[in-house]
C-alpha cells in the first residue's frame, strides 16, 4: 500500500491556516506587532502627530493632523503642494513653515521617550535645515529639532549642546552617512527615555548615543520647517528649503525592526517619476554644426517659433571639437564673448507676443572655472538699456538670473530683482568641469521661481515677478546685466525656452534624455493608443 505524504492528506484550508501560523510566529519573533501582517505603519506608544501632504491643498491655511494630539498646522508663507513621486509632497522655500499644536507631557516632560519620523527630499544640503521641532534653542538638552543638514555635530538632531547629533559618529560635510541631496529619504530619530538616542536613514541605524538627558520646555508649538529662538520666537534661520511628504511623531521609541518595517512599507511611494514634455520648446539653440563662433556669428533658432536667431557677441568664443557646443572664454565683459538672444524671447513678447505667465529656461552647460559673479543665464535690462556690444558701465535694474558664481565662489544663485524680488544661494553647487543639466522655471499658478539640477529640484522662492513682467532687452547667456561682473567661462551644449513651467517629473525626463533630444511622446505611441481605442469601439459596436 502506498502512503501519501501528510501535505496531501491535510485539506487546503488547514494548510493555509498552518502557513498563517508560521508567518505570524516569524513576525512575533522579529519583534513586530501583529499589525505588521496587515501592511500597517508601526507605532510606538501613541501616534500623536500624523501628517500627510496628500491632505494639504495649495492656498490652504491649515494642514490637518490625524494623530491623537489633534489640531492642525497653520501655514506661514506659501507652502506649495507638489507631486513628483507616487506620494504628494509640500515644497518649503526657506521662508515657508507650519506652526502646529502645543506639546503635552508625553513630549515635553523630562526623559520621555518619543520618535520623529519623516519622508523628505532636500535638493541642497546646508549645515542645519529644520524638519520638525518643538521647545526652543538656547539651553543644553532642551531644544528638539530633527534636521536634514550636513553638519557633523547637529546635522541630524539639534538639542543644543553636547546632546546634538549628526548622521554618523564622525560624519562631516562629505561623510558617507549623510543622506544624499536630491533624493527622497526616510529619516527617523528615536529617544528611549533611558538615555539612548538613535538616528536612522532609510531603515538603517547610522548613529547612536547614550547617557543623554533631555527635558524640553513645556507647551511650545510643534513646528514644521522652522525652530524657535532662545527668546521663544520663530527663528528666521535654519529653515527647510525642500520637500516634505509625511511627518509622524510617536510617544514611544520605535525599535530598529519597526523603523525598517515602516521604510519598506512606504519606500515604493517615493520612486522618482519621469515624464515626457507636454510640448516642445518654442525657442531652441543646439549650437550644432555652426560654421564659426566669431563676433557676429548667428545661432539658428530651431524651436517651434523658429525665427528668433541668437548672435555671438565679443571675442574668444570657439566651437567645441565635437561640433556640438560653444566654448565661451570668460573674463571681462568689455571684450569677451557671450550669446545674445533677441529682445522678448525670455518674456514671451518677442515678435508681438503677449508674454509668458509661466515659462521654463533650460540648458546643458559645463562651467570650466570660477569667475567673479559670472552668469549662466541673465535676462532683463540695466541702467543703459539695450546693449548690442560688449562693454559699458551699466548696472542691472530689472532681471532674473541663474549664476555660476556668487563672488568668486562656485555657488549658484537664483535671483529675481525688483518689487517682486527673491534670491536663493546654493553653496558649492557649481560642478566645475562636469556638464550640468540646469532648468529655471516660473509657475504662475504657484507664483514660484525654481531651479533644478540634473533632474532634481534644488531650491526656489515665491515671487509675483513672472516672465511677462520683465523688460528683457538684454537676454544673455554668459553675461551679466551688471558690467562689473565677469562673463562665464563655460561650454553651452544646448539652450531652450518653453512657454510653460516644466514639472519636476519633466525635468527628470529631460535630464535622462539628454541634449539633442526633445522628450515628447513619439507619434507611434499616440497612433498605437488611438488604434487601440478604435479597436475597442469596433468591438463595442459589434457587440
Amino acid at each position: 500500500m502506498t502512503l501519501l505524504p501528510l501535505s496531501m492528506i491535510i485539506s487546503p484550508p488547514v494548510r493555509s491556516f498552518r502557513r498563517a501560523i508560521g508567518v505570524t510566529a516569524a513576525v512575533l519573533l522579529a519583534g513586530l506587532p501583529i499589525s505588521h501582517l496587515f501592511g500597517q505603519v508601526q507605532v510606538a506608544g501613541e501616534l500623536l502627530i500624523s501628517l500627510d501632504a496628500s491632505t494639504f491643498s495649495n492656498g490652504a491655511s491649515d494642514w490637518l493632523n490625524s494623530g491623537t494630539l489633534g489640531g492642525s498646522f497653520s501655514s506661514n508663507g506659501t507652502p506649495i503642494r507638489e507631486t513628483s513621486t507616487g506620494a504628494a509632497s509640500i515644497f518649503l522655500d526657506g521662508n515657508d513653515y507650519f506652526v502646529g499644536p502645543a506639546t503635552n507631557a508625553l513630549l515635553h516632560d523630562a526623559n520621555k521617550p518619543y520618535t520623529i519620523e519623516t519622508w523628505v527630499n532636500n535638493g541642497h544640503l546646508h549645515g542645519e535645515e529644520t524638519l520638525v521641532s518643538w521647545s526652543a534653542r538656547g539651553n543644553d538638552g532642551t531644544n528638539v529639532s530633527q534636521n536634514f543638514g550636513n553638519n557633523n555635530a547637529f546635522g541630524a538632531m539639534g538639542h543644543w549642546g553636547g546632546t546634538d547629533m549628526g548622521f554618523g559618529p564622525t560624519d562631516g560635510v562629505n561623510g558617507s552617512l549623510t543622506p544624499s541631496s536630491g533624493s527622497w529619504h526616510h529619516l527617523v530619530y528615536t529617544y528611549d527615555g533611558a538615555g539612548t538616542q538613535k538616528v536612522f536613514v532609510d531603515g538603517v541605524n547610522t548613529n547612536t548615543e547614550s547617557g543623554v538627558f533631555l527635558d524640553a520646555k513645556d507647551n511650545f508649538s510643534i513646528n514644521i520647517g522652522t525652530q524657535r529662538t532662545p527668546e521663544g520666537t520663530i527663528d528666521g534661520a535654519n529653515r527647510l528649503t525642500g520637500e516634505i511628504s509625511k511627518v509622524r511623531i510617536h510617544s514611544g521609541a520605535l525599535s530598529a525592526t519597526q523603523v525598517t518595517s515602516n521604510y519598506n512599507l512606504e519606500k515604493t511611494q517615493f520612486t522618482p517619476v519621469v515624464k515626457t514634455l507636454t510640448r516642445g520648446p518654442v525657442h531652441r539653440y543646439t549650437f550644432n554644426s555652426l560654421s564659426g563662433a566669431g563676433d557676429g556669428a548667428v545661432v539658428p533658432d530651431i524651436g517651434s517659433a523658429a525665427n528668433a536667431n541668437a548672435t555671438i557677441r565679443g571675442a574668444g568664443a570657439a566651437l567645441t571639437a565635437n561640433g556640438k557646443g560653444i566654448d565661451l572664454p570668460g573674463g571681462s565683459p568689455v571684450t569677451q564673448a557671450y550669446i545674445d538672444l533677441p529682445n522678448g524671447v525670455a518674456s514671451g513678447k518677442f515678435n508681438g507676443g503677449l508674454g509668458y505667465a509661466s515659462a521654463s529656461y533650460e540648458t546643458w552647460v559645463t562651467i570650466q572655472s570660477n569667475q567673479n559673479w559670472s552668469r549662466i543665464i541673465d535676462f532683463g535690462t540695466g541702467t543703459e538699456g539695450e546693449k548690442l556690444d560688449p562693454g559699458g558701465t551699466q548696472n542691472g535694474t530689472d532681471y532674473v538670473f541663474l549664476s555660476a558664481n556668487t563672488g568668486g565662489d562656485p555657488t549658484v544663485r537664483l535671483e529675481r530683482s525688483g518689487a517682486s524680488a527673491g534670491v536663493r544661494d546654493t553653496e558649492n553647487n557649481n560642478r566645475i568641469g562636469s556638464e550640468m543639466h540646469l532648468l529655471m522655471t516660473y509657475d504662475a499658478s504657484l507664483q514660484e521661481w525654481k531651479w533644478y539640477q540634473n533632474g532634481s529640484l534644488v531650491e526656489g522662492f515665491s515671487s509675483t515677478g513672472s516672465p511677462d513682467t520683465l523688460n528683457d532687452v538684454n537676454n544673455w547667456l554668459g553675461r551679466s546685466q551688471w558690467n562689473g561682473d565677469a562673463n562665464v567661462d563655460g561650454v553651452y551644449n544646448e539652450f531652450r525656452i518653453y512657454d510653460y513651467a516644466l514639472t519636476q517629473e519633466q525635468a527628470a525626463g529631460n535630464f535622462a534624455a539628454g541634449p539633442d533630444v526633445v522628450n515628447v511622446p513619439e507619434p507611434g505611441t499616440i497612433a498605437t493608443l488611438l488604434t487601440g481605442i478604435g479597436f475597442l469601439g469596433l468591438r463595442r459596436r459589434r457587440a
